[in-house]
């Protein structure tokens, strides 16, 4: 009997760290970051802005800042090949195939002058000859399937014809055209209105059920993850506080800081004045290493040595860690009383 080869995940980072170097100035932007994501599994990565989640997400597709030195340790594989040591012509290679990116403003993807049904094949055409008639046809088809209405005759206008909602179906259809194994959308809703940001968080799910793909949803609303992803990582300041089932994340949070996020988000019962509460102080300075938990100065349950000792991995539950030192002694004296 042969033994049946293990499918790599979609995606893996194994303790990231990513510094961004600017003359003698280093921003210390990522700090031992380690996720997985399974081909056919949606992960949400939440967190305020400055958290890191979008500079992970280009790190993950081999996007790296203009103008600007960029220490990257760690591991970062994509469907198993290496992200890291990767050279520029891999990267592009892989582009669009292995993974793709849906960004936050599908206008700073999209090349104005260019009719859509050219952007929306660049990913299959970059890496092989393709008829003009096969590759509008594959263009229009792909827009037919993110409901686009007459998908042959839009296919033929600019992306300054279409409404913010339609665009970003266009660049959804661009992101799928190569059949990625990893699709990354950065705050992919966060300009459109309530009523199209549902129908497009549902045309992803569709996208990724029908395509087994990995899906990575980089969003600040950890509200906009319940019932669209199976797992959720919160960031913070560069690190991971918290991670685990999104249901179990959302209704039984074990970080300071989730909690936090989860409080501030508006619900449609309860009193009509009532205010929302909010987070006090704001993000560390990311200008040094952060010693400790980089919560401290804003936990309400923060010891001394949180600001001085890097916390440690708690398994809350199966599959549910928090990085907290509050987390820690709440579990020794779980264990203790048994």
């Amino acid at each position: 009997m042969t033994a049946t080869a293990i499918e790599a995940p979609a995606l893996e980072v194994e303790d990231l760290e990513v510094n961004f170097i600017s003359g003698d100035k280093v921003t210390y932007v990522l700090e031992g970051v380690s996720l997985e994501v399974r081909k056919g599994e949606a992960v949400g990565i939440v967190g305020e802005s400055g958290s890191g989640k979008s500079v992970l997400a280009r790190t993950i597709l081999g996007i790296r800042p203009r103008g600007t030195v960029v220490d990257i340790r760690g591991t970062v594989r994509v469907s198993g090949e290496d992200q890291l040591g990767a050279t520029e012509a891999q990267i592009r290679s892989r582009a669009g195939a292995l993974a793709s990116m849906i960004y936050q403003d599908p206008m700073r993807s999209l090349n104005p002058t260019v009719r859509v049904w050219k952007q929306i094949v660049e990913a299959i055409t970059n890496r092989r000859r393709v008829p003009g008639d096969e590759a509008r046809s594959r263009a229009v088809e792909l827009l037919r399937s993110v409901g686009v209405p007459d998908p042959e005759a839009r296919a033929l206008a600019y992306p300054g014809e279409f409404s913010g909602g339609m665009l970003q179906r266009v660049g959804i259809a661009a992101a799928i055209a190569a059949h990625p194994d990893l699709l990354l959308a950065d705050e992919p809703t966060t300009a459109l209105d309530v009523t199209v940001q549902r129908r497009v968080l549902d045309l992803l799910e569709e996208v990724r059920a029908a395509s087994g793909m990995g899906l990575v949803l980089v969003t600040h609303d950890l509200g906009l993850l319940a019932d669209r992803t199976d797992r959720t990582v919160v960031m913070y300041a560069g690190r991971i506080m918290e991670s685990g089932p999104t249901s179990i994340v959302a209704s039984e949070p074990a970080h300071p800081y989730t909690q936090g996020l989860l409080a501030a988000i508006p619900r449609l019962t309860g009193p009509i004045q009532r205010e929302l509460p909010a987070i006090g102080g704001s993000l560390p300075p990311l200008s040094a290493p952060r010693a400790g938990c980089p919560f401290a100065a804003r936990c309400p349950l923060a010891q001394d040595r949180c600001a001085i000792s890097r916390p440690p991995a708690v398994t809350v539950a199966e599959g549910h860690t928090a990085h907290c030192w509050a987390v820690a002694d709440q579990q020794d004296e779980q264990e203790a009383a048994k």
